[in-house]
Formats: structure tokens, sequence, C-alpha cells
């Protein structure tokens, strides 16, 4: 944890902090050897300075963060096409247009 001991720390000008695969993997490890002695979650984001919220969701989502790429601060990869068919039709249509 030392390692991103000042990564908050450097975000302080940004209202909303995106943290890194290996910081929330990281804690969520912290969280599970503090859990083992008996240790709350509210004391174990106190110590990290992260909200009890954010540690609860970031369990929760484990198997997510898991599946992200190194260094991919957000969950997801945008958004999905509300209407698909027009996706692919445009697509073919650039496509055409492109050669």
């Amino acid at each position: 944890m030392r390692q991103f001991a000042s990564y908050k720390e450097n975000q302080l000008s940004k209202r909303r902090v995106q943290y890194p695969k290996e910081f929330k993997l990281s804690v969520i490890s912290c969280w599970r050897d503090a859990n083992a002695k008996g240790v709350s979650k509210y004391a174990v984001a106190e110590r990290l300075r992260i909200s009890e919220k954010m540690l609860r969701k970031w369990i929760a989502k484990e198997s997510d963060t898991l599946i992200q790429r190194n260094e991919q601060q957000k969950g997801t990869t945008g958004r999905v096409a509300s209407l698909p068919q027009m996706k692919d039709y445009l697509h073919e249509q650039f496509l055409k247009l492109r050669v």
C-alpha cells in the first residue's frame, strides 16, 4: 500500500479520483487480511483514506476488476449502441465511402 500512498495526494486538484486496478486489488487484499483479524471495513477504509462505501463497492465488483486491463481505471469500456442495426448500417456506409 505504501507505493500508492501519494496517489490520492497527487490527485487533489480533481474532484473525483479514479483509482487503477492494482490499487483496488491491493485494497481488497488488505481488507481480507484485516477482516481475518476482526477489523471492520470502516477501520480499513479510514486507514487507507477512502470511503467505506467505495470499499464495499470494490469488494462487490472484485470479479469485474480482475478482468480489467492493467492501468485501466474505469470498469466499463463505453456505451453500447442503443440501435445496433443502425450502427451496422452506418458502419457499412462508412466502409463503402472509405474505399
